[in-house]
Parts: structure tokens; sequence; C-alpha cells
């Protein structure tokens, strides 16, 4: 019996270490995840403006201000979804995130070269980050309406409102914009 205890007590050590060393792995991948998830920016603004998705919703776009000696550098990343080429093909896109900012994540995962981890991204780490949703299925080019079907085709309107909201933020102090 008494060669049991320390190996019993050993197997019970070697438990609690395992369980803590698990949880703080977890709880770290967690924290990683939570600030690399980005919320939302829907900018209303630009509605009157013109500068609509196909449905007639506000843009849309994700946002993290860059720090240190990244605060005057950004990276740019337009979404792509390719052109709708038909009237019925846009009608499909007014139901989804490719022609409404109402189907939107709340949240976008900035990983790899939009990530603040110095690790994972250590280039632009702490440099000002935007991802630009895709809305208007035209390239962000596009500025009519098709009065019929009342489809939006508003990308370049859509550009310039954002861009005018992020120069407002900073961007026009920047160094370095690559897209």
């Amino acid at each position: 019996m008494a060669k049991n205890i320390p190996t019993m007590f050993d197997h019970r050590l070697k438990l609690i270490i395992c369980l803590v060393i698990s949880m703080s792995t977890n709880i770290s991948a967690h924290i990683t995840a939570d600030y690399n998830n980005i919320s939302i920016t829907i900018l209303g603004s630009a509605v009157a403006k013109g500068a609509v998705c196909l449905d007639g919703s506000p843009p849309a776009y994700y946002y993290v201000k860059g720090f240190g000696d990244g605060v005057n550098n950004w990276v740019l990343d337009l979404e792509g979804g390719g052109w709708c080429a038909s009237d019925d093909f846009c009608a499909t896109r007014l139901k989804n995130n490719l022609g409404s900012s109402k189907y939107m994540n709340g949240t976008h995962d900035f990983g790899q070269i939009k990530s603040q981890n110095q690790t994972e991204n250590p280039d632009f780490y702490n440099w000002n980050r935007v991802y630009v949703a895709y809305c208007d299925s035209s390239s962000f080019m596009g500025d009519n309406i098709q009065s019929e079907t009342g489809i939006n085709r508003r990308g370049a309107r859509i550009f310039n409102a954002i861009m005018e909201d992020l120069l407002a933020k900073g961007m026009a102090n920047a160094e370095n914009v690559p897209l």
C-alpha cells in the first residue's frame, strides 16, 4: 500500500498539471481569436451620397486602429465577389452579403496579413487594418441604378464614401497604404 501512495499522488499531480496547461492553452487561443475578431462599421452616412449596396442598404467595412510606429500606415483589403452580369443574377444577391449589408457578419476574423499577432503578421501587426466589404457587384466601379429593377450598382460611390471616412480616421496622414 505504501508503494501506491506516491504513485497515486504522482498520477494526480500529473493530471492537474495537464489540466492547467490545457486550460491555459485554450484561454490563450480564445484571447488571440478575440483581438482578431473585428466588429463591422456600417457607414450609414454614405446613403445620402448614393453610396449603397445592390439593395440600397449602406456599405460596410471592418477596421482596427494602428498603434506604435504603425499608426500612420494602413493595409486595405477589398473583398472580392465577382460581377453579376444579369438582373436575375443580381437579384439573387439582394438576399446575401454580396448585395446587402443586412446579411453581413457582425464581425470579421482579421487573421494572416490583417492579424494583430506580431508572430503571425510581423510586418503589419500594428498598422491600421481595413477590410472593405463587397456588396455592389461591380468591383467598386459602378455608378448607376436600374429604375426598372431597383438594383443599385454604386461601387464607385461606396469606395469614395469609405475612403472619405477612413481619411477622417487618420488615413490622410498615411505614409504607406498597400492595397
